[in-house]
């Protein structure tokens, strides 16, 4: 590293040159080629055409139906509104990834910072997000923002910020409800694992409990909002089972015979993992708690237990939440990323103490 004082800018300056190439090569093709588009456009961002002229889809059931909220979140339709009339509802899909890279790349930095002790942890916090997270940033819908709110609470989490905390939970709810969900969850687990061992409230508490409540509102409005005519209720799970377009073949298939494709590669209903990555977690995971029980915080376990958690409490429920993944699919992410964080000190430290890592210091070679 740099030891200079002009070492940490340097750093920093080169990091976000390094994550501009990333989104340029991650994001532009799309946003130049309007034939690449993502499947889910033509079910959510061709109806946003309607905030530059509204006389389009007079009478469309299609319409009614992707505009409800619990598909196109409230938040989301905001930007919209806003931008649309001034240019192109694809093309304003296709640069929201841009702007959603600097805060995700800002909270991973700090994530980094804190989780890997100083600022080679940072650095490799963002390379890590760069090169393997920044993909699920692409399209400009819901979905996207995700992992930045994820990212936002995490580290408001890591520095006791309750009322950055709530606003996390609050932005969840606006933009993409199962964010909304791991995020309360997890806060419920980690705060009460610290009132436990502070014996007394949190700062800023009735701040955050605003928020939430504020959260609450939003997704109650949002679920008990009438259907439209024409609209029926959702499907429920002894229906959706009896009915060939739910399983493989069908329109909308969702249950599969395979118990290892159903619950843990399948993107709906699994973990969206494949077994073989799934056992090598699991392989690392297990030797981290045996060896290095304390390099992981409570608050880093706590995500990926609450979106498993979720994960089950979804398929217990079939089909009143989002697909079982959703809860899994984003944390998942976050998780590995400020896991193999924490990890990374250990694994410098141990470098440090070998005489390989002196030779190669020296110059000496292999």
């Amino acid at each position: 590293m740099v030891k200079t004082r002009w070492g940490r800018p340097f750093v920093i300056l080169w990091l976000s040159l390094f994550a501009a190439m990333i989104a340029l090569r991650t994001f532009l093709p799309q946003l130049l080629r309007p034939d690449l588009r993502e499947d889910d456009y033509a079910q959510l961002v061709w109806w946003m055409y309607r905030f530059n002229d509204a006389e389009l889809f007079p009478n469309d059931v299609a319409f009614d139906f992707f505009s409800q909220p619990i598909f196109s979140t409230y938040g989301w339709q905001v930007l919209y509104r806003v931008f649309v009339p001034f240019m192109d509802a694809q093309q304003f899909a296709e640069m929201l990834p841009f702007f959603l890279v600097v805060p995700a790349c800002i909270f991973v930095f700090l994530l980094g910072n804190h989780y890997g002790k100083g600022l080679s942890g940072a650095v490799f916090a963002v390379l890590v997000f760069a090169l393997i997270e920044m993909r699920y940033l692409r399209s400009g819908l819901p979905r996207s923002f995700a992992i930045p709110i994820l990212l936002f609470g995490m580290w408001a989490l890591s520095q006791h910020r309750q009322k950055a905390l709530g606003l996390s939970i609050l932005l969840g709810a606006l933009f993409y409800p199962p964010c909304a969900a791991n995020l309360s969850l997890l806060a419920a687990v980690v705060l009460a694992f610290r009132w436990q061992q502070d014996k007394r409230l949190p700062p800023n508490w009735p701040t955050f409990l605003v928020f939430v409540c504020g959260a609450g509102i939003v997704l109650a409005v949002a679920y008990v909002h009438p259907l439209p005519d024409g609209i029926g209720p959702r499907t429920s799970f002894e229906t959706a089972w009896s009915m060939p377009e739910f399983w493989p073949g069908g329109r909308s298939a969702f249950f599969d015979s395979d118990p290892v494709h159903f619950y843990v590669t399948k993107s709906s209903s699994g973990l969206g993992l494949d077994p073989y990555a799934a056992v090598g977690a699991l392989l690392l995971i297990a030797l981290t708690l045996r060896y290095f029980p304390r390099s992981v915080s409570f608050e880093i376990w706590s995500l990926v237990g609450t979106s498993l958690v979720l994960f089950v409490l979804a398929h217990g429920t079939l089909f009143l939440m989002y697909f079982p993944n959703r809860f899994f699919r984003y944390a998942w992410p976050v998780f590995y990323l400020l896991f193999l964080t924490s990890l990374f000190p250990i694994l410098i430290e141990f470098l440090r103490t070998r005489e390989l890592w002196h030779k190669i210091r020296a110059g000496g070679g292999y």
